[in-house]
């Protein structure tokens, strides 16, 4: 027998262009819950904005999608992170948006959870239910637009709101149980395999004579773009193909290499529907990340999709991949 509704406050767009966490544990999730109400106020804010000013309707109600047993609401006029850690009031602004809007769509009796660390504060303070948990995707004082004592503030305020806590990696849980003093259980990431399995019919490598070597995901601060180029420059027999969104700080970085090296393609973003197919046909999976504070929290995603395609992987080393090493090569340095 099935358990109650639960109603989730994602950090993720339901449309990403990537699977993330919630994304990968809605099928099992599914299986569960009677009913699930997936809620959230993030977005890409060109996507926000674009969506705004084409469905004006969307400044006074939320996007609602229902299917048989999920409902996805979304919430557009809300402020970026980036500008609301810059002036508060505006979370507080933005969580009370989100509340009159959602409060509608709510079964009579729901667990609820979050795993934004600040944005849906109100509503975990406010929304009567019968269980509340926090889950932890990164750490988000460590992104470099984030002002780290406010966020970790914020967070707080949420982690004493809630029932139970968890994170998507060990270190992460050391850090947030030292942090806010409360107990967080580790849920390392995974990949609904399912999802790799599709789709891989699209075309043919038969005729392609040269090795693929392949990066999904962001382009973003925490790439290594000197040892990115150094790989590219030196397996010049090689193609590397890279497939993501390119973060506005890293683009003249990244355009740089591409310009410089005719052996590797930028395909720019891709539904993830296609993602599948793009990894069948590849012949090395990469992970060229910069050791970080914020890196040492990450469960990578990218790590499980390329194993779902038995991809040989080469990877910089942290701690907490260390478990998986009989699924990577570990790359020592430049």
């Amino acid at each position: 027998m099935k358990a109650k509704n639960l109603v989730f406050f994602s950090a993720y767009p339901h449309e990403d262009l990537f699977k993330q966490r919630i994304h990968h544990m809605l099928p099992f999730l599914l299986r569960k819950f009677q009913h699930i109400t997936l809620i959230t106020a993030v977005s890409y804010q060109k996507e926000r904005v674009s969506k705004l000013f084409r469905n004006p309707k969307y400044f006074f109600s939320p996007q609602v999608v229902r299917e048989e047993n999920l409902t996805k609401i979304t919430v557009y006029p809300v402020f970026p992170n980036r500008i609301s850690l810059r002036l508060p009031i505006l979370f507080k602004i933005s969580s009370w948006i989100i509340l009159v809007f959602i409060r509608r769509y709510l079964p009579e009796k729901f667990i609820l959870g979050v795993c934004h660390p600040y944005l849906y504060l109100r509503a975990v303070k406010n929304l009567k239910c019968e269980y509340k948990f926090y889950d932890c995707p990164d750490l988000y004082e460590s992104f470099s637009w984030s002002r780290s004592q406010l966020s970790i503030s914020l967070e707080k305020k949420i982690v004493d709101n809630v029932d139970i806590c968890f994170g998507s990696s060990k270190y992460i849980c050391s850090v947030k149980s030292e942090q806010m003093k409360k107990d967080f259980i580790p849920i390392p990431n995974a990949v609904d395999f399912n999802l790799h399995q599709k789709n891989l019919s699209l075309g043919s490598v038969n005729d392609r004579v040269r090795k693929q070597v392949i990066y999904v995901g962001a382009i973003a601060e925490w790439m290594d773009f000197e040892l990115l180029e150094k790989s590219v420059s030196k397996f010049n027999d090689t193609d590397f193909v890279v497939v993501g969104l390119v973060a506005p700080a890293c683009k003249a970085r990244f355009q740089g290499i591409l310009t410089k090296h005719k052996n590797i393609r930028f395909l720019g973003t891709k539904k993830y529907d296609e993602i599948p197919f793009l990894l069948s046909q590849a012949d090395v999976g990469i992970i060229p990340f910069l050791p970080s504070e914020l890196i040492k929290g990450v469960s990578p995603l990218k790590l499980f999709e390329y194993a779902a395609h038995g991809l040989p992987i080469v990877s910089v080393y942290w701690e907490e991949i260390s478990e998986y090493k009989n699924l990577f090569h570990i790359c020592k340095g430049h």
